[in-house]
């Protein structure tokens, strides 16, 4: 029972990043305070990243809560927890980046 529990539990949680768009292969799309939009493929070990015309594929790293993603060289961070997210890109911080529906 407390398997069961658990996996409807986790489902909820995580069930919004797993909705799929029909103009977009990817995951989720954010739509951040400051108007930029990114999309992102958020995976177990990296997340593939669409950010203006570019893409980026940057690896998991441990994370106390929610799911954070740096690239090696630390110029690209992406931080989600739960329908928020927090985008890094060398100097500049995109905040308030809400999963659109």
């Amino acid at each position: 029972m407390k398997k069961i529990i658990t996996t409807v539990f986790l489902s909820i949680l995580v069930g919004p990043l797993g909705c799929t768009s029909t103009t977009s292969p990817y995951k989720s799309v954010f739509l951040c305070e400051s108007g930029e939009q990114f999309e992102a493929n958020l995976g177990h070990e990296t997340a593939e990243l669409r950010f203006g015309s570019h893409i980026y594929s940057i690896p998991r790293v441990p994370s106390a809560s929610g799911m954070k993603y740096i690239s090696d060289d630390r110029s690209y961070r992406l931080f989600v927890k739960r329908e928020e997210a927090l985008l890094m890109v060398h100097d500049r911080s995109y905040r308030a980046c809400k999963l659109q529906h």
